[in-house]
């Protein structure tokens, strides 16, 4: 619903940078409350930025996009089905 409400104002990308990024943000905080030490190598960080990309960024941004164009209903059935298809390529499974 909120997709909906904001894709009239908002571009899709620009929707999707702000959700990815007020989550990035709860995760740092979360680092931080709980004295996690972020990793300093560079292997590590490109794995984040490649599971984000395919777990979140670009799901988001197509499902962003189709929702310019399709009702809310069919939207939510493709959000569920996004991450029952993506979990089993991250994991191996």
């Amino acid at each position: 619903m909120f997709i909906g409400i904001a894709v009239k104002d908002f571009p899709p990308l620009c929707i999707v940078t702000l959700r990815t990024s007020q989550a990035a943000l709860v995760l740092l905080g979360l680092t931080y409350l709980l004295h996690l030490i972020l990793p300093k190598d560079r292997n590590t960080w490109v794995s984040f930025l490649a599971i984000s990309m395919l777990d979140s960024v670009i799901p988001f941004s197509l499902i962003v996009w189709a929702r310019t164009s399709i009702k809310c209903a069919c939207a939510s059935i493709m959000f569920k089905e996004m991450k029952r298809s993506t979990a089993p390529y991250l994991f191996g499974l």
